[in-house]
């Protein structure tokens, strides 16, 4: 992707915007031959506006790390991200408790926000040149003592004493000044020109935060027509996917995504709003720790331990849009009226029948239902009886919002039409 601009520091290639419109940031041209990646810091933005609190005390208290990154055994030098979230949390996003194990797609990753270590540093810099200011001054008071002790010592102890303290004020100065130049060479490499990042995310307050890595933002650049977008839906978590190619609808703006031919790795770690779309042409979905699964069959599974054993639970199907309801109970006097309850009820088909089927668990005549209803049915001991006999009854009855379904389950609206058989000559 190539953007050129027409005019400095006000040409703008990209702006971020917040949910009313109002830009937040954005990455433009700050010279012929460099870009700037700027974020809103305006002072009509801002209230309650007091000296920080933060110094050089607590940049001290920042652990630079040199380390490897698992992924690709990478050497890097940074920050970790639990490491300062101690000092200051201000510039880390946390993710899960940072603790558990890492499992790749699953865990949701502590992350750093260089930038905003910038305004620590820059109070630090403050602060060393304030302290060498007072050497300085102190540096006056020595030499009037100096000159004094001239008048009232040899010559040669006092030049001595001259030199040392000479030595020890450019001692403490070229230290100092070292220090401030490689703070100030640090936020040029880190903050200025380069940003060192795993994951470029972005995002707000209303809909998280989307993140990308390094081959996807890659694979964004060279392929303008795919307007930006890496996945579909609306993201509230990171949001990454190892190949981004096939035409996939984007929820958030119904412009299709050109060019994408798989989700491989897609890992939301928030809820994924399809805005109304459709998930198709799925292979397979599983829950948490595979505890359930709907498999390329439709095959509804649950994961079922038992003693340290693991077994497969599949679910019950049938040709039917039916709801199964069953319960136990006794007779007295021979006759016991069932009443569903109101969860039971919301669940059947208005105005459609259903079945009962009852099986006797004790000593008796047999049983019977003489009555049936939307409420409820009854149950009767065979010739009169009046035992108090157990049993144990079930309702296959159809499910609430299919009163009108065939014998497959399709409602009319949802059969397509069928041509009539020839008639046979």
């Amino acid at each position: 992707m190539n953007l050129t601009g027409t005019s400095y520091n006000t040409q703008r290639f990209i702006r971020f915007t917040n949910t009313a419109g109002a830009e937040i940031g954005s990455i433009n041209n700050s010279s012929a031959s460099a870009t700037a990646f700027t974020t809103s810091s305006d002072v009509r933005l801002k209230s309650n506006i007091v000296e920080t609190h933060y110094d050089l005390a607590d940049l001290m208290k920042i652990g630079v790390r040199d380390f490897t990154w698992n992924e690709d055994g990478a050497q890097d030098t940074g920050f970790i991200a639990q490491q300062l979230y101690t000092v200051y949390p201000g510039a880390v996003t946390k993710g899960d408790n940072g603790t558990d194990p890492y499992v790749p797609g699953v865990t949701n990753t502590w992350s750093i926000d260089y930038g905003k270590v910038t305004p620590i540093i820059v109070k630090a810099i403050q602060d060393q040149q304030n302290l060498l200011g007072g050497f300085a001054a102190s540096g006056d008071d020595l030499s009037a003592f100096v000159a004094t002790a001239q008048a009232e010592a040899p010559r040669d102890v006092v030049a001595a004493f001259n030199n040392d303290i000479a030595s020890g004020k450019q001692f403490l100065t070229d230290f100092s000044a070292a220090r401030v130049t490689a703070l100030r060479g640090y936020f040029d490499e880190t903050f200025a020109n380069k940003s060192h990042q795993a994951n470029l995310c972005v995002g707000d307050a209303v809909n998280g935060e989307t993140c990308v890595t390094k081959a996807q933002l890659d694979a964004l650049l060279a392929n303008p027509a795919s307007n930006g977008v890496a996945a579909t839906g609306t993201v509230g978590g990171n949001a990454t996917s190892n190949n981004s190619s096939a035409p996939v609808q984007n929820s958030n703006n119904n412009n299709p995504v050109s060019n994408v031919t798989s989700l491989a790795g897609l890992a939301v770690n928030a809820d994924l709003n399809m805005v109304g779309f459709s998930i198709s042409n799925v292979l397979a979905i599983s829950g948490t720790n595979n505890q359930w699964s709907i498999d390329a069959n439709g095959l509804f599974a649950v994961a079922n331990k038992v003693d340290d054993a693991m077994s497969t639970l599949y679910a019950v199907t049938g040709a039917n849009a039916q709801v199964i309801l069953s319960g136990s109970s006794r007779l007295s006097a021979g006759h016991v009226r069932i009443n569903f309850t109101k969860e039971q009820k919301n669940a059947m088909a208005k105005g459609v029948g259903y079945q009962v089927s009852v099986t006797v668990t004790d000593s008796s005549n047999g049983v019977y239902v003489p009555v049936k209803n939307a409420d409820g049915f009854d149950v009767n001991e065979v010739n009169g009886g009046n035992s108090g006999t157990t049993f144990d009854w079930m309702v296959i009855a159809r499910r609430n919002g299919y009163a009108d379904a065939n014998d497959f389950g399709l409602r009319p609206d949802q059969l397509a039409p069928v041509e009539p058989a020839p008639i046979p000559t």
